[in-house]
């Protein structure tokens, strides 16, 4: 959605804004709670949000680290 088109409707009115409060990032089990700032998406056609975390070297090491990572599949044809 960061190149302005919906993931779901394909729509082009994307807007974003930022989502501030007392939550974070943790792993599974895990409770972490701090002042975080999250960057949201959202599709004024259909409604869809996305957040998107900011990841610097800190913190795509923690991912590594504490989440469990999805594995890809194979994506199928629109």
């Amino acid at each position: 959605m960061r190149n302005g088109h919906c993931a779901v409707c394909e729509g082009d009115e994307v807007h974003q804004a930022e989502v501030s409060g007392q939550m974070g990032l943790r792993g599974p089990g895990a409770l972490l709670v701090k002042h975080t700032v999250f960057s949201v998406l959202v599709c004024a056609g259909c409604g869809f949000m996305q957040w998107y975390v900011p990841v610097d070297g800190d913190r795509r090491d923690w991912l590594r680290k504490k989440a469990h990572r999805v594995q890809p599949q194979p994506q199928s044809p629109r």
